[in-house]
């Protein structure tokens, strides 16, 4: 096909876009412009990363504060059945509710005498056995009281918790001979108590040191000037 040079085409269109369409009135932008658009789309970006470092300031420091918690438990309330830090009348308070417990649950748990989960009457005079059912009692009572809904946490006593630890409380206390109603003092001789020995406070204070073996450890009385800082004491 030939064209002839005398053909006439239109002109080229201008090089600047004075003659480009605006966009619509409704765009984002003062004017409807593209400059203005743009500008509206890093206003908002940047009010975007300003929004994402304030939650990020209150996550850092959400952070932190649960760290503290998690590094200070000791300044939490101890918990009634902690009878090391309760004093005579909250001890005597947990005593009582767990004699009552008892009562019940030999009732309700083994009836027979000779039934081997029935809780000897001298379980008191038992150090061991009387601790390991204060336990047992508050975890009977963690797995009966406070749910919501259905929960396992009886069935897990019953299966778990409470076989044990009356296993370990009749391994450790004999309760097999005071089970006939009778206690039989050979369960409960008492013993030589365990007190801070008086090498105790060199050893702490020398770094490096070797621990002394326990042939070489004088039982003796608690001397006037306990060795014992107030912090060893709190916990």
């Amino acid at each position: 096909m030939m064209y002839d040079a005398d053909e006439q085409f239109p002109p080229p269109p201008p090089d600047d876009d004075s003659s480009a369409a605006p966009l619509p009135e409704d765009a984002p932008g003062g004017d409807g412009t593209f400059e203005d658009a743009l500008l509206q789309i890093v206003e908002e970006i940047q009010e975007s990363s300003e929004q994402i470092k304030l939650q990020g300031h209150a996550l850092s420091e959400l952070d932190t504060r649960m760290r503290q918690l998690e590094a200070a438990p000791g300044d939490e309330k101890p918990d009634p059945w902690n009878l090391r830090e309760a004093d005579e009348e909250a001890t005597r308070t947990q005593w009582e509710a767990l004699a009552e417990w008892i009562a019940w649950f030999n009732q309700a748990y083994a009836p027979n005498a000779s039934n081997n989960l029935r809780i000897p009457e001298c379980w008191y005079l038992h150090p061991h056995g009387r601790m390991a059912m204060l336990s047992l009692f508050h975890a009977w009572r963690a797995a009966q009281y406070g749910h919501k809904g259905a929960s396992a946490d009886a069935v897990y006593w019953d299966t778990t918790y409470m076989p044990n630890a009356m296993r370990l409380a009749e391994e450790h206390n004999g309760w097999d001979r005071c089970r006939t109603g009778t206690h039989d003092e050979r369960t409960t001789r008492e013993a030589t108590p365990v007190r801070v020995p008086v090498e105790f406070g060199p050893w702490l204070g020398g770094a490096g040191e070797p621990a002394t073996t326990t042939s070489q450890i004088p039982v003796v009385p608690p001397a006037a000037a306990d060795p014992l800082s107030a912090t060893a004491r709190s916990w």
